[in-house]
């Protein structure tokens, strides 16, 4: 599998997560706007982090990028791959911004498109998967924009906010 440090993008840059953003993506991650938009919704230690690095990410069975604003050089939140099989080439995508002011600038559809490319031309996959909230119409409508499509399997639901909320499938193929 291709190991790249920086995928360059127009307005950010996605650069490869390291121990040393364990700080900021605890703080992203935890933050109560990212939260209640993801179904895993515990929260996040500096160990489970650790962890996750340790048994994910250092084996690549995980690819996880700081999203960060070419600008200003900020970071602001991260976008991944997981459940990489190279086998059936396939992976699930995420992503947060974890920054709440830099929500609804784009930053995140383009580190979609980035990471899209970056599994379909460097890493040869050809189907992209996510789970998605059915309340989260930002992210779907995003989604859709850019080529995913619904799956309907059905994938259970959570409660949110003292109701009860789909989980929805979309999935990208390559071609």
């Amino acid at each position: 599998m291709m190991e790249i440090d920086r995928i360059e993008g127009n307005r950010i840059f996605l650069r490869q997560m390291r121990a040393d953003d364990t700080k900021d993506i605890l703080r992203w991650r935890n933050n109560p706007s990212v939260v209640r938009r993801f179904i895993y919704r515990e929260t996040v230690t500096e160990e489970d982090h650790l962890k996750w690095i340790r048994e994910k990410v250092d084996t690549g069975l995980v690819k996880q990028f700081i999203i960060t604003v070419r600008e200003t050089g900020r970071g602001i939140g991260s976008v991944y791959l997981q459940k990489i099989d190279m086998d059936n080439k396939t992976a699930e995508f995420g992503i947060f911004i974890g920054e709440d002011d830099e929500n609804g600038k784009g930053y995140g559809t383009e580190a979609l498109q980035l990471i899209t490319n970056y599994a379909f031309e460097k890493l040869g996959l050809v189907r992209l998967t996510l789970r998605v909230l059915e309340d989260n119409k930002s992210a779907r409508s995003v989604y859709e924009k850019n080529g995913w499509i619904m799956v309907p399997d059905d994938c259970g639901s959570i409660m949110s906010d003292g109701r009860e909320v789909r989980i929805l499938d979309m999935e990208k193929t390559n071609g």
